[in-house]
């Protein structure tokens, strides 16, 4: 299996991928201690994140997995 890409500006990640309703993302930004996703795709029914939102994730609490990891890994 390929390693995972690298996260950079523009890149399509599924955040979250064993949570209940699927959210969908872009990175906006990659520094040294955050990565920052704007949300392109929420699956109905979830009630805390909107298609458009601005997320800032701290790099320690991000895992960056192959698209075969994740349920739903259908990111084109």
């Amino acid at each position: 299996m390929a390693p995972p890409k690298a996260l950079l500006p523009g890149t399509k990640v599924q955040l979250w991928p064993k949570d209940t309703y699927y959210k969908y993302g872009v990175v906006v930004t990659v520094d040294r201690q955050h990565v920052t996703f704007k949300i392109t795709m929420v699956e109905p029914g979830e009630k805390h994140y909107c298609e458009g939102d601005i997320v800032k994730i701290p790099r320690s609490m991000l895992h960056v997995c192959s698209r075969f990891d994740v349920r739903g890994s259908s990111f084109d």
